[in-house]
């Protein structure tokens, strides 16, 4: 009776044992498959327009976006890796709205009419590639340098007119466009971004460049032997 029992015992616990191995499992493979779907959603290969001009965010918190391959659709903010804004926005300064994309790795901004890209833009740690070309900015923020993750940044024919020091701290950044833009005088902490692959400046006219800006970009590119400079 007693062996019986013993017998009985085991297979209890092995069959327990079983059960909870193939739970784990489980649930192992829809985490997975959990991360999987928000890695797709997140996955940076389309763009994001958003719909509504003002960018309002709708009852649950959530903003219209309009994908490339289907008519409109809703999805939280923190899903979106990339995001274009048009210069149809109604808006007369940044939209404060995009700071709900957590998770945001590019951003175009071509409105026209806003002018200061605000310190908050530092909210979006994962920020690798912010556009701001055709824009109407004229004054980047402060502490640009806090976006660490950030190897690409284009001003190209923006209002930009000086560059903050705090761009010498984005020891990430690979591309940086500067043609076209009304930058007559560079960092000399630029020397420091020593990851830097790209560097393009023009003018409309060649004369605007001058005689500091030149010797500025000869000493640049003694230190940046690795990096491509385009220049008029």
């Amino acid at each position: 009776m007693r062996l019986k029992f013993c017998k009985k015992y085991k297979f209890l616990v092995k069959t327990i044992k079983v059960v909870l191995v193939l739970i784990i499992i489980s649930g192992c493979k829809d985490q997975k498959s959990l991360q999987q779907s928000d890695k797709n959603i997140c996955s940076g290969e389309y763009f994001y327009l958003v719909k509504d001009e003002y960018g309002k965010l709708n009852s649950e918190g959530n903003v219209l976006l309009h994908l490339s391959t289907e008519d409109s659709v809703l999805i939280q903010p923190e899903k979106v890796c990339s995001l274009q804004l048009y210069p149809t926005w109604k808006k007369k300064e940044f939209p404060y709205e995009v700071l709900a994309f957590s998770n945001l790795e590019y951003l175009w901004v071509a409105m026209r009419d806003f002018k200061v890209l605000p310190n908050e833009i530092i909210q979006l740690k994962q920020l690798k590639y912010l556009d701001l070309q055709n824009s109407g900015v004229t004054t980047l923020s402060e502490n640009i340098g806090e976006l660490k993750n950030l190897e690409e940044l284009i001003l190209l024919f923006s209002d930009i007119e000086t560059l903050p020091i705090s761009i010498c701290e984005l020891s990430n950044l690979k591309r940086i466009h500067l043609g076209g833009t009304k930058i007559k005088t560079l960092p000399s902490c630029l020397k420091k971004l020593t990851n830097l692959e790209e560097f393009i400046l023009f003018y409309e006219n060649e004369s605007e460049f001058s005689p500091e800006l030149k010797l500025e970009l000869d000493e640049l590119q003694k230190h940046l032997k690795n990096c491509w400079f385009a220049l008029n």
